[in-house]
């Protein structure tokens, strides 16, 4: 019995037959036949060709080219990756294949991502669709938020070149500030199969810089004096000057001369020296190097009029202090410089969205490295010469052919929010190119070495600095400049050991593709964005005279690097080595192998929580000599998602290298040819079974070896799409288990067909099932139970009166009064204190400070509102957190500060080991909640935070303050008279509050 194997496609035909193509009238593609080898045999035959589980394919057969018939029982549906038709060739037949497009178009591409953040809120959506037999316009709907739905017709919609493209022309928004939004696209291929694809995403939120901040470069800059020169000039002349009238005279001219770790030094004409305020932020959108991008804070400034310059003396400034609301990604305006060897930034290319960089790596082919027992002599190519010791060299080895480039592409986006990264994305994807062919020789003197043979200078480090984009604010004088720098580094190790003498070598030539880098949100942490997709390594082993044991490893370690200045960034490290392990006796015994490693190490840097990830990628081994033919390494079973990839892999030990057969169900896969299998967007035809064949093909007498491996069993789960919401409760279908039982808080175990899965009348989506009362849109009950603490109320009853619906038990409050009238620093309603009342919740676990006030907070705009703590004995009695003077004749432990300006904030600090932590930049130990209401201003926080125990009594102080630095107590709790009289008077709370922490 014969088998035919068919490559779809354009593949290759094999077997014991003739092949031949041709292009029939109105085929849409070159269609393979198969022709039977004559004279006719009486055999059965069985033709195998590729498939996709899920299409249905047709079967031809002729005997003449000219008269076609169909196959009795097609056209038939795949249920795997291949199909087969077993026949009798009683004459010459050729065989036509055709695959029938019953599939909907599929997404290949779009913009903005599923689930993306930092989207501009007049930003184009655009989709890019693949199918096998086009795309019909006329049924493009695509549904943008509350915008409506728009047709190939509509003028904001375009379709070319398979992508479809909605652009309002600038005019219209996508949606508010911040704004979620959800977008539907309906469309059928040319025979009427229809693709309907949800997804949402997040807008870019309102910008809130910080007041008075100056951008060097900017065209409020430019208008008052100052000069830039250089491509940063280029860019910025595309923005426009300001409003306002123009001076008839152009200011006196200045321009930064130097700019250093803790000072900037500007130069200026007679009567142009720039003002500057101390403590005033200061930022460059158009640095000349990469040492003029600052984020910085004015300290001081010195004027030496005499000479005309002027020095500014600052101090670092993280980004989000500028500001602490808005998002910035990869857009139009993005600018990528390339440095140059005196850091100077040259114009290397704008970008859409995604910027491909110049490829990085290094050619070292020519490399050569002795070993010595005290030391080593490396020389790298045509850049460095490295010796250390002067015995006589025990090894040499000469890189013939070194080499690793990557050419990388790269997407960023960030949004800020409350002084800190709320989310973070930076994926780093590329080609990679690698050889390694070593010539070596040894010499018996049983040495050993392991060393960091080369280190790239810092000087040496292909770099580019990006400018991601300028955060527009709506106060002068323009907007915030936001930079990048991707850079890239590398070292050089060896782990030698020689104990023979030995001639030898080995070549080793690799690609894949690879993506990596970090997500990272405040609500779900840090997630690692990898993938590798390697090729069969190219391996070329040479024969070997040795007489003992012998053991190499030479590593390259590549890193790259990405950070955006004054937030966050990551760092990789991609790691590719290769070795020759040989060993020898004098009974004629021999054994060797070659091995290569792929290793990748991942960790973040700045601003986000500091993590690694490290893991070895890949992992082979080549024996050198004659044995059996063994699997070291098997395919492994796994279970996935739809339309996720997945790979199986085996190693084997092998007189030479075998050739390879996969299998699915029993059955071969055409073309499945490697070492490794990847399946590319799996589906339930994919399941089954898969083993992989490997045949080692020996002359005569020898017979050829062959081993199958292990099968592995491919699982593909059932999932609802990611977005669909089938009963509009605000909860995704695939985080709703409909078990009717709590799971957890992302997997509620409700009804996805119901969006009040227990008739409480609060929908599932508004119930956490976290068990504990959050807030009114975030309660906390059981979406599968009306009355989640079973004593006769309805849930929602409970939370209309305030009461938490987990728990029959109510809160404990105590209210302290206090005089109103006594606030003599000025006219100031809004800080004048009426009452607070204590609240500790009823699992005794918060704690509410509600303070009601005399006049509106709103009124007012920017009042503070902070609480001063004795929870144990000791404390700073000399004053607070914020370094105001308050304090607490018995010494304060915890203070807690608030204000109501931008939609308010509050923070917990702590005083330990004799200071209060990192006061006063701004960075409170612990996020405290704070709701605002007219006349009152709550604060919530843990127990924990304010270092407090159940059962336990202590003191507290309630201020109402300003946003002065070194202002004081406008009104006190702790006394019915005024304070103080002025804002600099010092205030020592004269009869703290006392309140009791119950018991449950």
């Amino acid at each position: 019995m014969k088998t035919i194997h068919c490559l779809m496609s354009g593949g290759v035909v094999a077997s014991f037959l003739f092949a031949a193509a041709a292009f029939l009238p109105g085929s849409a593609e070159t269609i393979p036949y198969l022709l039977e080898s004559e004279p006719p045999s009486t055999s059965p035959d069985t033709f195998i060709w590729a498939t996709d589980p899920g299409v249905r394919y047709d079967l031809w057969e002729s005997g003449d080219l000219d008269d076609w018939q169909r196959v009795d029982g097609f056209p038939m549906e795949a249920t795997g990756l291949s199909m087969e038709y077993a026949f009798t060739p009683d004459t010459r037949k050729f065989f036509r294949i055709e695959s029938l497009d019953e599939q909907p178009p599929l997404v290949a591409g779009q913009y903005p991502a599923v689930d993306g953040f930092a989207v501009g809120r007049f930003a184009d959506i655009t989709v890019k669709l693949e199918d096998a037999t086009g795309i019909d316009p006329a049924t493009i709907q695509l549904t943008v938020g509350a915008l409506g739905t728009f047709a190939e017709s509509s003028t904001e919609l375009t379709f070319a070149a398979e992508t479809i493209t909605f652009d309002s022309g600038g005019d219209t928004a996508l949606g508010g500030w911040g704004e979620t939004i959800t977008a539907t696209l309906v469309v059928d291929d040319t025979l009427g199969n229809r693709l309907t694809h949800t997804w949402s995403f997040r807008l870019e939120p309102e910008p809130q810089a910080a007041e008075g901040i100056f951008v060097f470069g900017s065209p409020t800059a430019q208008r008052a004096g100052q000069r830039v020169v250089g491509p940063a000039a280029a860019l910025a002349s595309r923005f426009p000057a300001p409003a306002g009238p123009q001076r008839a005279n152009d200011p006196p001219p200045w321009e930064i001369d130097e700019v250093l770790a803790d000072r900037i030094v500007i130069t200026y004409e007679a009567g142009g020296a720039p003002a500057f305020s101390d403590g005033q932020l200061i930022c460059n959108l158009a640095p000349a190097t990469e040492s003029e991008i600052f984020y910085r804070r004015v300290l001081s400034t010195t004027d030496d009029a005499a000479n005309l310059e002027l020095t500014v003396m600052t101090e670092d400034a993280d980004l989000t202090e500028f500001l602490p609301q808005g998002a910035v990604a990869f857009s139009p305006d993005s600018v990528v410089y390339e440095t140059g060897a005196d850091g100077t930034l040259v114009r290397a290319l704008s970008v859409d969205g995604e910027v491909t960089f110049p490829r990085v790596g290094y050619d070292l082919s020519g490399t050569s490295l002795a070993l010595r027992e005290d030391g080593f002599e490396f020389t790298l190519a045509d850049l460095a010469t490295v010796s250390v010791g002067d015995d006589p060299d025990f090894l040499t080895v000469t890189a013939d052919e070194w080499f690793w480039w990557l050419t990388p592409r790269l997407n960023v986006a960030l949004e800020t929010q409350g002084f800190g990264v709320k989310s973070f994305e930076a994926i780093a994807s590329g080609q990679v190119s690698t050889a390694l062919a070593l010539d070596i020789s040894a010499l018996l003197v049983g040495a050993k070495t392991e060393t960091t043979l080369f280190d790239l200078p810092e000087a040496s480090e292909p770099k580019h600095v990006v400018l991601i984009g300028v955060v527009p604010i709506p106060i002068p004088p323009f907007g915030i400049p936001v930079y990048g720098v991707l850079g890239f580094d590398f070292l050089v190790k060896s782990e030698a050991e020689a104990q023979v003498l030995l001639e030898s070598g080995f070549a080793w030539r690799q690609e894949f593709n690879a993506s990596f880098g970090v997500d990272y949100t405040q609500a779900e942490g840090l997630e690692w964005i990898r993938s590798f997709q390697a090729s069969a390594p190219d391996i070329e082993p040479t024969t070997l005279d040795l007489t003992g044991e012998f053991d190499l490893k030479l590593i390259l370690e590549p890193r790259l690097e990405f950070l955006v200045y004054g937030l966050a960034g990551m760092r990789a490290s991609i790691e590719p080595s290769g070795g020759l392990h040989t060993w020898a006796s004098t009974s004629g015994d021999y054994g060797g192998q070659l091995e290569a490693d792929l290793d990748f190490v991942l960790g973040t840097a700045g601003l986000l929580p500091e993590a690694e990830l490290s893991l070895n990628v890949w992992h082979d081994e080549w024996p050198l000599t004659d044995q059996e033919l063994v699997f070291k390494t098997q395919p492994s079973s796994q279970t996935v998602a739809p339309n996720a990839g997945v790979s199986f892999t085996c190693a084997m030990d092998a007189p030479s290298p075998p050739s390879f057969q996969w299998f699915h169900n029993g059955s071969p896969i055409p073309g499945q040819t490697s070492r490794s299998l990847f399946l590319p967007r799996v589906n339930a035809g994919h399941a089954g079974g898969y083993f992989v064949r490997a045949t080692v093909d020996r002359t005569s007498p020898l017979e050829d070896l062959i081993a199958d491996s292990e099968v592995a069993t491919l699982t593909v789960q059932e999932e609802a799409p990611k977005n669909v919401d089938s009963d509009g409760d605000g909860v995704p279908d695939i985080h709703e288990t409909n078990t009717g039982v709590w799971v957890s808080d992302t997997d509620r175990g409700t009804n996805p067909y119901r969006w009040d899965s227990d008739g409480d009348g609060l929908s599932d989506g508004a119930e956490t099932n976290t068990r504990s009362y959050v807030s009114r849109g975030d309660t906390g009950t059981d979406p599968n139970e009306w009355d989640t603490d079973g004593d006769g109320v309805n849930d929602k009853r409970e939370i209309d009166l305030g009461r938490d619906p987990s728990s029959d038990l109510t809160p404990v409050a105590e209210s302290f009064p206090d005089a109103i009238g006594d606030v003599s620093v000025g006219s100031f309603p809004a800080l004048d204190v009426r009452s607070v009342t204590v609240i500790v919740d009823d699992w005794r676990q918060r704690i509410t400070f509600k303070i009601e006030l005399e006049g509106d907070v709103f009124d007012l705009g920017w009042g503070k509102y902070c609480i001063g703590i004795r929870s144990s004995n000791g404390g700073d009695t000399a004053g607070s957190a914020w370094e105001r003077p308050i304090s607490m004749p018995s010494g304060m432990t915890h203070w807690i500060g608030s204000w109501v300006d931008t939609g308010g904030w509050a923070g917990v600090w702590a005083y330990q080991d004799g200071n209060w932590g990192a006061a006063p930049s701004g960075a409170a130990n612990t996020q405290a909640n704070i709701s605002i209401n007219g006349k009152t201003v709550a604060i919530s926080t843990s127990l924990g935070s304010l270092g407090l125990s159940l059962g336990e009594t202590f003191q507290f102080d309630v201020y109402t303050t300003s946003g002065g630095g070194g202002d004081s107590a406008a009104d006190a709790l702790s006394i019915s008279t005024p304070s103080v009289t002025s804002w600099l008077e010092p205030y020592a709370s004269v009869a703290p509050a006392d309140f009791t922490i119950p018991n449950p």
